[in-house]
C-alpha cells in the first residue's frame, strides 16, 4: 500500500483494476512551479478559499489577501489544474475500490472544481477506538468551515494520497476475503456479532 502511494506521488497515477498508467504523479505536477512553491501554495489556498467563499463556507482568511493573492497567482493556473487532475486520479481509485459511488464522485467534484484540502491545526484530539466490523469508513467529509490555521495544503494532499490509496486496498482486501467466503463457506463463515 505504501509503495502503491509513493507511485502516486513520484511517478504517476494508475488505475485501480488494470494498473495502466493514467497520468503524472505530484511531483512531475509540481515541477514547473518548484522555484515558487511557496507562492504556488499561497495561489491554490486562496483559490479554494474562493470558492468556499462562494458556497458561504467561512475560511478564516481576509477576502482583500485572497482576491490580491488570485490576481497575482494567475501564472500558477496551468499547474492548478493539473493539480486538480492529480487529485482526480486519486479520488477515482478510492472510488473504483468501492468507497465511494459513482453519484457520490460527481457530488464532490460538482461542488469542489479547486479543490485543496483545508487541514486544520487541532490541539489536545482525543483518542478513539475504531469501531466494529470489517466496513473500510468513507475518508470523504463535508466542509463547515473554520478560523483555525490551515495546514500546508501540500503537505494535506500527500496525506490524502497515502490515506486514500491505503483505504483503497484495504477495501480490495475485504472485498477478497467477502469473496472467498462465497466461494469457500468451509474456510470462513459469517457470524453475528454479540448483543450486550
Amino acid at each position: 500500500t505504501a509503495g502503491k502511494a509513493t507511485h502516486f506521488l513520484r511517478h504517476g497515477t494508475f488505475d485501480f483494476n488494470t494498473l495502466r498508467d493514467t497520468g503524472p504523479g505530484l511531483a512531475e505536477v509540481l515541477q514547473p512551479v518548484k522555484k515558487e512553491i511557496d507562492n504556488f501554495r499561497d495561489y491554490i489556498t486562496a483559490r479554494r478559499s474562493m470558492e468556499l467563499s462562494d458556497r458561504g463556507i467561512a475560511t478564516g482568511i481576509p477576502l482583500d489577501a485572497v482576491l490580491r493573492t488570485g490576481a497575482d497567482g494567475a501564472r500558477f493556473e496551468p499547474t492548478a489544474k493539473a493539480l486538480n487532475r492529480y487529485q482526480d486520479d486519486v479520488l477515482r481509485y478510492l472510488k473504483d475500490a468501492g468507497i465511494l459511488s459513482d453519484e457520490q464522485l460527481k457530488q464532490i467534484k460538482a461542488v469542489n472544481t479547486d479543490y485543496v484540502p483545508f487541514y486544520r491545526l487541532v490541539e489536545d484530539v482525543p483518542s478513539r477506538l475504531p469501531g466494529p466490523g470489517l466496513r473500510v469508513r468513507n475518508p470523504v467529509k463535508g466542509i463547515s468551515g473554520s478560523d483555525k490555521m490551515i495546514l500546508d495544503p501540500l503537505d494535506s494532499i500527500i496525506k490524502n494520497t497515502h490515506l486514500f490509496v491505503s483505504l483503497a486496498e484495504r477495501n480490495r482486501a475485504l472485498n477478497t476475503l467477502v469473496d472467498l467466503g462465497a466461494s469457500r463457506p468451509d474456510l470462513i463463515q459469517k457470524v453475528k456479532p454479540p448483543v450486550h
